[in-house]
Protein backbone atom coordinates (compact mmCIF):
# COMPACT_ATOMS: atom_id res chain seq x y z
CA UNK A 1 0.00 0.00 0.00
CA UNK A 2 1.26 3.57 -0.86
CA UNK A 3 2.69 4.61 2.83
CA UNK A 4 1.18 8.17 2.40
CA UNK A 5 -2.44 6.25 1.99
CA UNK A 6 -1.60 4.09 4.74
CA UNK A 7 -0.38 6.95 7.29
CA UNK A 8 -3.43 8.69 6.32
CA UNK A 9 -5.49 6.15 7.74
CA UNK A 10 -3.08 5.49 10.77
CA UNK A 11 -3.70 9.02 11.75
CA UNK A 12 -7.74 9.09 11.11
CA UNK A 13 -7.59 5.66 13.31
CA UNK A 14 -5.72 7.44 16.01
CA UNK A 15 -8.37 10.46 16.21
CA UNK A 16 -11.33 7.95 15.79
CA UNK A 17 -10.23 5.77 18.76
CA UNK A 18 -9.06 9.50 20.88
CA UNK A 19 -12.43 11.23 20.43
CA UNK A 20 -14.97 8.31 21.14
CA UNK A 21 -15.77 8.31 24.44
CA UNK A 22 -18.21 5.13 23.87
CA UNK A 23 -20.00 5.69 26.88
CA UNK A 24 -23.72 4.77 25.30
CA UNK A 25 -25.78 2.10 26.21
CA UNK A 26 -26.37 -0.56 23.40
CA UNK A 27 -28.72 -3.08 22.32
CA UNK A 28 -26.80 -6.23 24.29
CA UNK A 29 -26.55 -4.82 27.22
CA UNK A 30 -24.68 -2.52 29.61
CA UNK A 31 -20.90 -3.13 29.25
CA UNK A 32 -17.37 -2.74 31.00
CA UNK A 33 -15.46 0.55 30.42
CA UNK A 34 -11.60 -1.00 30.37
CA UNK A 35 -10.25 1.41 27.20
CA UNK A 36 -7.81 -1.46 26.22
CA UNK A 37 -6.42 -0.61 23.23
CA UNK A 38 -3.74 -3.00 23.39
CA UNK A 39 -6.84 -5.55 22.50
CA UNK A 40 -7.26 -8.23 20.35
CA UNK A 41 -9.28 -5.21 18.27
CA UNK A 42 -8.40 -5.25 14.62
CA UNK A 43 -6.08 -2.13 14.27
CA UNK A 44 -4.08 -0.56 11.82
CA UNK A 45 -1.37 -0.11 14.57
CA UNK A 46 -1.34 -4.01 15.55
CA UNK A 47 1.14 -5.30 12.70
CA UNK A 48 1.96 -2.76 9.91
CA UNK A 49 3.40 -5.67 7.80
CA UNK A 50 0.85 -7.30 7.53
CA UNK A 51 -0.16 -8.96 4.05
CA UNK A 52 -3.61 -6.60 3.88
CA UNK A 53 -5.31 -5.14 1.18
CA UNK A 54 -6.20 -2.84 3.20
CA UNK A 55 -5.97 -2.63 7.17
CA UNK A 56 -8.86 -2.71 9.17
CA UNK A 57 -10.81 0.51 10.12
CA UNK A 58 -13.84 0.89 12.40
CA UNK A 59 -17.17 -0.11 10.47
CA UNK A 60 -19.34 3.34 10.07
CA UNK A 61 -22.33 3.60 12.84
CA UNK A 62 -25.17 6.16 13.00
CA UNK A 63 -23.51 7.75 16.23
CA UNK A 64 -19.64 7.32 16.44
CA UNK A 65 -19.93 6.83 20.24
CA UNK A 66 -22.23 3.49 20.26
CA UNK A 67 -20.02 0.18 20.12
CA UNK A 68 -19.90 -2.16 17.65
CA UNK A 69 -19.63 -5.27 18.94
CA UNK A 70 -17.42 -8.11 17.40
CA UNK A 71 -15.73 -11.68 18.80
CA UNK A 72 -19.41 -12.50 20.58
CA UNK A 73 -19.87 -15.24 22.57
CA UNK A 74 -23.03 -16.85 24.56
CA UNK A 75 -22.01 -18.43 27.81
CA UNK A 76 -24.72 -20.40 29.32
CA UNK A 77 -22.98 -20.87 32.92
CA UNK A 78 -25.41 -18.90 34.80
CA UNK A 79 -27.27 -20.11 37.37
CA UNK A 80 -30.71 -19.17 35.95
CA UNK A 81 -32.08 -21.45 33.51
CA UNK A 82 -33.53 -18.68 31.87
CA UNK A 83 -30.41 -16.31 31.32
CA UNK A 84 -26.82 -16.47 29.47
CA UNK A 85 -23.58 -14.29 29.48
CA UNK A 86 -23.00 -12.14 26.72
CA UNK A 87 -19.16 -12.09 26.22
CA UNK A 88 -17.36 -9.92 23.08
CA UNK A 89 -14.99 -6.61 22.61
CA UNK A 90 -15.97 -3.27 21.07
CA UNK A 91 -14.57 -3.28 17.26
CA UNK A 92 -13.67 0.62 17.27
CA UNK A 93 -12.30 1.39 20.49
CA UNK A 94 -11.93 -2.01 22.48
CA UNK A 95 -14.09 -1.88 25.65
CA UNK A 96 -15.58 -4.90 26.77
CA UNK A 97 -19.36 -6.43 26.76
CA UNK A 98 -20.30 -8.29 29.57
CA UNK A 99 -23.99 -8.99 30.41
CA UNK A 100 -26.01 -11.61 31.71
CA UNK A 101 -29.00 -11.52 29.10
CA UNK A 102 -32.37 -12.81 29.72
CA UNK A 103 -33.46 -15.42 26.81
CA UNK A 104 -36.86 -16.27 27.28
CA UNK A 105 -39.31 -14.11 25.04
CA UNK A 106 -43.62 -13.76 24.98
CA UNK A 107 -45.46 -13.58 22.25
CA UNK A 108 -45.11 -10.13 21.61
CA UNK A 109 -41.37 -9.62 22.35
CA UNK A 110 -41.50 -12.83 19.42
CA UNK A 111 -43.11 -10.75 16.82
CA UNK A 112 -41.54 -7.77 18.02
CA UNK A 113 -37.76 -9.46 17.26
CA UNK A 114 -37.96 -10.62 14.10
CA UNK A 115 -39.88 -7.62 12.63
CA UNK A 116 -38.30 -5.85 10.00
CA UNK A 117 -39.04 -2.52 12.13
CA UNK A 118 -36.80 -3.99 14.52
CA UNK A 119 -34.26 -5.49 12.11
CA UNK A 120 -33.82 -2.45 10.08
CA UNK A 121 -29.66 -2.75 10.60
CA UNK A 122 -27.49 -5.37 12.16
CA UNK A 123 -24.63 -7.51 12.17
CA UNK A 124 -24.18 -11.15 10.84
CA UNK A 125 -21.65 -13.73 12.15
CA UNK A 126 -21.39 -16.57 10.63
CA UNK A 127 -18.28 -18.85 10.60
CA UNK A 128 -15.08 -15.88 10.04
CA UNK A 129 -16.98 -13.29 8.04
CA UNK A 130 -19.02 -10.50 9.39
CA UNK A 131 -21.79 -9.02 7.14
CA UNK A 132 -23.83 -5.61 7.56
CA UNK A 133 -26.88 -4.75 6.63
CA UNK A 134 -28.95 -1.65 6.53
CA UNK A 135 -32.39 -0.92 4.31
CA UNK A 136 -30.49 -0.14 1.69
CA UNK A 137 -27.03 -1.60 1.40
CA UNK A 138 -25.12 -4.14 2.79
CA UNK A 139 -20.82 -5.26 3.44
CA UNK A 140 -19.26 -7.94 4.98
CA UNK A 141 -15.20 -8.13 6.00
CA UNK A 142 -13.33 -10.56 7.78
CA UNK A 143 -9.46 -11.15 8.59
CA UNK A 144 -8.10 -14.79 7.45
CA UNK A 145 -4.50 -15.88 8.24
CA UNK A 146 -4.19 -12.66 9.42
CA UNK A 147 -5.39 -11.46 5.67
CA UNK A 148 -8.17 -8.12 6.01
CA UNK A 149 -10.84 -8.39 2.65
CA UNK A 150 -14.12 -6.45 2.61
CA UNK A 151 -17.08 -6.40 0.44
CA UNK A 152 -19.31 -3.76 -0.05
CA UNK A 153 -22.78 -3.72 -1.87
CA UNK A 154 -24.56 -0.49 -2.48
CA UNK A 155 -27.75 0.17 -3.16
CA UNK A 156 -28.08 -3.50 -3.54
CA UNK A 157 -30.75 -5.57 -3.23
CA UNK A 158 -28.46 -8.20 -0.62
CA UNK A 159 -30.12 -5.48 2.27
CA UNK A 160 -31.59 -6.00 5.87
CA UNK A 161 -35.04 -6.28 3.85
CA UNK A 162 -34.30 -8.68 1.68
CA UNK A 163 -32.41 -10.90 3.75
CA UNK A 164 -35.48 -11.22 6.68
CA UNK A 165 -37.90 -12.23 3.87
CA UNK A 166 -35.08 -15.17 3.25
CA UNK A 167 -34.63 -16.32 6.53
CA UNK A 168 -37.21 -15.11 8.78
CA UNK A 169 -40.70 -14.13 6.93
CA UNK A 170 -42.58 -16.95 8.04
CA UNK A 171 -40.92 -17.71 12.11
CA UNK A 172 -42.41 -14.51 13.36
CA UNK A 173 -45.42 -16.07 13.19
CA UNK A 174 -44.59 -19.17 14.66
CA UNK A 175 -44.29 -18.89 18.04
CA UNK A 176 -46.39 -21.47 19.30
CA UNK A 177 -44.35 -24.21 17.76
CA UNK A 178 -41.19 -23.54 18.92
CA UNK A 179 -40.22 -25.18 22.28
CA UNK A 180 -38.26 -23.49 25.16
CA UNK A 181 -35.18 -25.19 25.95
CA UNK A 182 -33.42 -25.10 29.36
CA UNK A 183 -30.40 -26.31 28.47
CA UNK A 184 -29.59 -24.37 24.97
CA UNK A 185 -31.01 -21.36 26.09
CA UNK A 186 -33.06 -21.37 22.77
CA UNK A 187 -36.45 -22.10 21.08
CA UNK A 188 -36.08 -25.29 19.29
CA UNK A 189 -39.08 -26.33 16.47
CA UNK A 190 -38.23 -30.03 15.34
CA UNK A 191 -39.08 -29.89 11.85
CA UNK A 192 -38.66 -34.23 11.51
CA UNK A 193 -36.36 -36.39 13.40
CA UNK A 194 -33.44 -35.56 11.54
CA UNK A 195 -33.62 -31.40 11.23
CA UNK A 196 -34.48 -28.45 13.18
CA UNK A 197 -34.19 -24.78 13.83
CA UNK A 198 -32.90 -23.06 16.87
CA UNK A 199 -33.98 -19.25 17.39
CA UNK A 200 -31.78 -17.73 20.33
CA UNK A 201 -33.18 -14.35 21.96
CA UNK A 202 -31.26 -11.56 24.72
CA UNK A 203 -33.10 -9.27 26.12
CA UNK A 204 -35.93 -9.26 23.42
CA UNK A 205 -33.79 -9.04 21.05
CA UNK A 206 -32.71 -11.61 18.20
CA UNK A 207 -28.85 -13.25 19.12
CA UNK A 208 -28.72 -16.82 17.32
CA UNK A 209 -30.10 -18.56 14.99
CA UNK A 210 -29.03 -22.09 14.44
CA UNK A 211 -29.95 -25.02 11.92
CA UNK A 212 -29.28 -28.80 12.61
CA UNK A 213 -29.63 -31.53 10.80
CA UNK A 214 -28.97 -35.51 10.93
CA UNK A 215 -27.47 -38.23 8.36
CA UNK A 216 -26.85 -41.45 9.92
CA UNK A 217 -24.59 -41.05 12.60
CA UNK A 218 -23.32 -37.39 10.98
CA UNK A 219 -24.76 -34.30 12.35
CA UNK A 220 -24.15 -30.81 11.02
CA UNK A 221 -25.52 -27.51 13.00
CA UNK A 222 -24.98 -24.02 11.43
CA UNK A 223 -24.66 -21.29 13.80
CA UNK A 224 -25.27 -17.54 13.06
CA UNK A 225 -25.38 -14.59 15.59
CA UNK A 226 -26.80 -11.28 15.50
CA UNK A 227 -25.36 -7.85 16.96
CA UNK A 228 -25.63 -4.08 16.67
CA UNK A 229 -29.19 -4.10 16.49
CA UNK A 230 -30.40 -0.88 14.33
CA UNK A 231 -27.16 1.30 14.58
CA UNK A 232 -25.41 -0.17 10.64
CA UNK A 233 -24.98 2.62 7.95
CA UNK A 234 -23.37 0.96 5.27
CA UNK A 235 -21.31 3.53 3.09
CA UNK A 236 -18.05 3.53 0.59
CA UNK A 237 -15.08 4.11 2.87
CA UNK A 238 -13.11 7.29 2.48
CA UNK A 239 -10.29 5.91 1.73
CA UNK A 240 -11.56 3.84 -1.23
CA UNK A 241 -12.05 7.06 -3.20
CA UNK A 242 -8.43 8.22 -2.55
CA UNK A 243 -7.20 4.88 -4.02
CA UNK A 244 -9.61 4.24 -6.79
CA UNK A 245 -8.86 8.15 -8.24
CA UNK A 246 -5.48 7.22 -8.36
CA UNK A 247 -6.03 3.92 -10.66
CA UNK A 248 -8.06 5.77 -13.24
CA UNK A 249 -5.96 8.29 -13.80
CA UNK A 250 -4.91 8.58 -17.41
CA UNK A 251 -1.24 8.14 -16.65
CA UNK A 252 -2.04 4.70 -15.61
CA UNK A 253 -4.09 3.76 -18.89
CA UNK A 254 -1.41 2.40 -20.37
CA UNK A 255 -2.64 0.29 -23.03
CA UNK A 256 -1.30 -1.54 -26.28
CA UNK A 257 -4.74 -1.21 -27.60
CA UNK A 258 -5.59 2.60 -27.09
CA UNK A 259 -4.32 5.26 -29.07
CA UNK A 260 -3.46 8.54 -27.08
CA UNK A 261 -7.04 10.18 -28.58
CA UNK A 262 -8.97 6.96 -26.90
CA UNK A 263 -6.77 7.07 -23.72
CA UNK A 264 -7.85 10.44 -23.32
CA UNK A 265 -11.51 9.70 -23.58
CA UNK A 266 -11.19 6.95 -21.36
CA UNK A 267 -9.96 8.80 -18.47
CA UNK A 268 -12.31 11.53 -19.56
CA UNK A 269 -15.23 8.80 -19.17
CA UNK A 270 -13.93 7.25 -16.28
CA UNK A 271 -14.18 10.62 -14.26
CA UNK A 272 -18.00 10.77 -14.73
CA UNK A 273 -18.94 7.31 -13.32
CA UNK A 274 -20.50 8.04 -10.37
CA UNK A 275 -21.09 5.89 -7.03
CA UNK A 276 -25.09 7.08 -6.50
CA UNK A 277 -26.45 3.37 -8.57
CA UNK A 278 -25.79 0.47 -7.48
CA UNK A 279 -21.85 -0.97 -6.83
CA UNK A 280 -20.17 -3.58 -5.65
CA UNK A 281 -16.70 -3.13 -4.08
CA UNK A 282 -14.27 -5.66 -3.04
CA UNK A 283 -10.96 -5.02 -1.83
CA UNK A 284 -9.14 -8.37 -2.11
CA UNK A 285 -5.65 -9.69 -0.11
CA UNK A 286 -2.85 -8.78 -1.68
CA UNK A 287 -3.82 -5.18 -3.03
CA UNK A 288 -6.52 -6.62 -5.22
CA UNK A 289 -9.50 -3.85 -5.70
CA UNK A 290 -12.86 -4.97 -7.97
CA UNK A 291 -15.38 -1.84 -8.98
CA UNK A 292 -18.42 -3.39 -10.37
CA UNK A 293 -21.09 -0.84 -11.50
CA UNK A 294 -24.42 -2.38 -13.13
CA UNK A 295 -27.56 -0.38 -14.23
CA UNK A 296 -31.34 -0.96 -15.01
CA UNK A 297 -31.23 0.46 -18.26
CA UNK A 298 -28.23 0.29 -20.74
CA UNK A 299 -26.20 3.07 -21.97
CA UNK A 300 -23.89 4.05 -24.74
CA UNK A 301 -20.02 4.06 -24.26
CA UNK A 302 -17.79 6.76 -25.86
CA UNK A 303 -15.11 4.65 -26.29
CA UNK A 304 -16.32 2.23 -28.45
CA UNK A 305 -19.99 3.45 -29.11
CA UNK A 306 -21.61 0.07 -27.88
CA UNK A 307 -24.68 -0.35 -25.46
CA UNK A 308 -23.52 -1.39 -22.05
CA UNK A 309 -25.29 -2.46 -18.78
CA UNK A 310 -22.30 -2.87 -16.61
CA UNK A 311 -18.74 -1.62 -15.98
CA UNK A 312 -16.29 -3.35 -14.01
CA UNK A 313 -12.89 -2.08 -12.77
CA UNK A 314 -10.10 -4.04 -11.46
CA UNK A 315 -6.58 -2.94 -9.99
CA UNK A 316 -3.79 -4.13 -7.95
CA UNK A 317 -1.97 -1.93 -5.86
CA UNK A 318 -3.42 1.41 -7.12
CA UNK A 319 -2.67 0.58 -10.53
CA UNK A 320 -5.10 -0.13 -12.99
CA UNK A 321 -5.26 -3.97 -14.68
CA UNK A 322 -8.56 -4.09 -16.60
CA UNK A 323 -11.25 -2.51 -17.26
CA UNK A 324 -14.72 -4.04 -19.12
CA UNK A 325 -17.08 -1.68 -20.32
CA UNK A 326 -20.24 -3.93 -21.69
CA UNK A 327 -18.85 -6.95 -23.79
CA UNK A 328 -15.41 -5.22 -24.43
CA UNK A 329 -12.48 -4.91 -22.30
CA UNK A 330 -9.55 -3.43 -21.92
CA UNK A 331 -5.79 -5.13 -20.44
CA UNK A 332 -3.50 -2.52 -18.58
Amino acid sequence: MNRRIFLLILVTLCLIFGLCSCSCSTDEGEHNHNHNTQSSVPSSTSNSTRPDNQNPTPPNTDIKCEHYWYNVEIDKNTSSTSSVYLKGRCYLCGDELLREAITTVSLSEWKNALSSENLKSFTVFNGHTYSNYDEKSSSSWKIENDIFTEDYFINSNKNSSSYLTDKYSGYSLMYSKFTYNMESRTYVYTIDESSSIELGFADGQLISHSSTSKNGENTKKSDTLYLNHNKINVSIPDYFFDIFNKMIAEENLTSTSLSSNMRKDLAEFLKTLTFDGSIEISFLENGGLSVYFYYENSKTDPIFNEQYSSITIVGKDEKIKSITIGNYSLVF
